[in-house]
This record gives C-alpha cells, structure tokens and sequence, in this order.
C-alpha cells in the first residue's frame, strides 16, 4: 500500500482550490493499492484556504493564523490511515 498525496493524484484540494498533478505519480498508481491523503484537509482546513508556511516551529497562514495544530493533527490521522490501511493488509495476507 502507498500513501500518495492527493494533490499529486490530481484531486483538487490544494490550498488554491487546485492540484499539482503529478503525470509521474498517474502512471505510478496504476498497478499499485494507493491511499491518498490531504493532511490539510485531514487536520481540519478548507479549501480552498489562504496559503501558509513554517516560521520556526510554528504554521502560519498568510492571513495571519497559526495553523500549526491544523497540520499536526492532519499528519497525525494521515499516519494512523496509513497504520490502519497496513494492519488490514497484514490480516488478509494472514487469513489466506
């Protein structure tokens, strides 16, 4: 199982609203189980949403906001996802 970023896959969540498809990423995807995420939108932000960058050690929009937590929380469930998604994949190869 990979853990593909959705964006990459071509979903639109993307601060702007948009994707960065990633035609790479298409063609990787097509034999392979995938997972895609968006940590931001897992963590709680809309999109579209103002765009923001690490100072330091915290998140900050551009507006202003600290939305470290948002992205905290955002890697945390694109974590456990990926550690649920491996856990059933380990109980069906065991029940074969």
């Amino acid at each position: 199982m990979y853990l593909i970023s959705a964006c990459l896959a071509g979903v639109n969540c993307r601060y702007n609203g948009g994707n960065n498809q990633c035609d790479w990423v298409k063609q990787f995807m097509k034999d392979k189980d995938c997972l895609l995420v968006c940590p931001e939108e897992m963590g709680g932000l809309s999109t579209p949403r103002p765009p923001s960058e690490r100072i330091g050690s915290k998140v900050i929009s551009k507006d202003g906001q600290d939305v470290t937590d948002n992205f905290l929380t955002g890697a945390e469930k694109s974590i456990q996802k990926a550690e649920e998604t491996a856990a059933e994949l380990e109980q069906e190869i065991a029940g074969n």
